[in-house]
Formats: C-alpha cells, sequence, structure tokens
C-alpha cells in the first residue's frame, strides 16, 4: 500500500505520542522493538564442516512497527480480553467456607462467604512483598504491590479492536494491498 510516510517515520511518531501520553507503555513498546529477532547462521568451516549459531539482529522497521502493534493490542484488548475471562471464571467459584463445612474442633471460626455467581476483586501481585528495588532501577517502595484488574465492557474491547484493525491498514507497507 502507497503511503505518505515509511515505516520508520510511523514508528518514530506512534513511540513519541505514547512517551506523551504514557511513559510506562511507551518503554514496554520500546524494550519490545528494541529486542530485535533471533536468526540462525551458518559457517562452513573447512570442507565439510558447518557450525550453525544464532545471533539477534534488529528488526526491520516494517517489522518493528509490527511488533510495536503486536504490543499495543495486547495492551488494549488481548489484556482485557484475559481480565473479563478471569472475571467470568472467578465469579463461578464460591469462596469462603460454611459453618457446616467447618472442623468441630476449630475455636475461632471465622466464616468469609462469598457464593457463587458473584463478582469478585480480582488482584495481580506486580510487586513481591520482598522486592526492595524493581528491575527498572527504581525504589519499588514506591509503587503498589498489586494491580486491580476490573471488568472491561465488551463495547469498549470491540471498540479497541476496531481501531486496531484500522490502524493495521494505515501501517501496511505491503505491495499486495
Amino acid at each position: 500500500m502507497k503511503h505518505e510516510y515509511t515505516a520508520e517515520e510511523a514508528l518514530r511518531r506512534l513511540i513519541e505520542k505514547l512517551t506523551a501520553r504514557d511513559q510506562e507503555l511507551a518503554s514496554e513498546v520500546t524494550v519490545a522493538v528494541n529486542s530485535g529477532k533471533d536468526i540462525q547462521e551458518k559457517e562452513r568451516r573447512g570442507k565439510k564442516s558447518l557450525r550453525f549459531y544464532r545471533r539477534t539482529v534488529p528488526y526491520s522497521p516494517e517489522e518493528a512497527l509490527k511488533v510495536a502493534l503486536d504490543v499495543l493490542r495486547a495492551h488494549f484488548v488481548e489484556q482485557p480480553l484475559f481480565a473479563n475471562s478471569c472475571h467470568g471464571n472467578m465469579a463461578q467459584a464460591a469462596i469462603g467456607a460454611n459453618a457446616t463445612d467447618a472442623f468441630p474442633w476449630e475455636k475461632k471460626k471465622q466464616i468469609v462467604h462469598t457464593s457463587s455467581g458473584d463478582e469478585k476483586i480480582f488482584e495481580i501481585e506486580v510487586q513481591s512483598e520482598t522486592e526492595i528495588v524493581s528491575t527498572g532501577g527504581r525504589p519499588a517502595l514506591q509503587y503498589p504491590g498489586t494491580l486491580t484488574m476490573n471488568r472491561i465492557s465488551e463495547d469498549s474491547i470491540r471498540q479497541e479492536e476496531a481501531n486496531f484493525s484500522h490502524l493495521r491498514s494505515l501501517t501496511d507497507f505491503s505491495e499486495n494491498s
């Protein structure tokens, strides 16, 4: 498809926009793009001997743009789908114990009960209790230890999928399109 911009310009502009709005997400995209791809190469040693090895090479601008869009799609579409699925599965589980289920020798009976079908709080531990320094080099103590995953409306997810479909057409640099 013919565009008035290159894949490299589109990627640069995407990173600029992300950095202005959400530096953590921009950092995730940048790390993914800069990780490169593994390739396998062979090297002839003598007449019959071949040596195979792997090495990491940078993505082409088109590949890097695709990787960036894949990271964004995972963030805006796949993660909400995962959270909604988990909420659906957890809603079917009862939490706690009934008074009849308690052991007779238990003196202190603390019964917390949430019935099947009730919405539960779904949290992911992003920082362990023992973590002092995060992997980014910043003190971990200034960040929350858990991330609450809320249910996302199906309409919002469908809108994000439509946005990505449109964005893919804007960033398709193949000759066939």
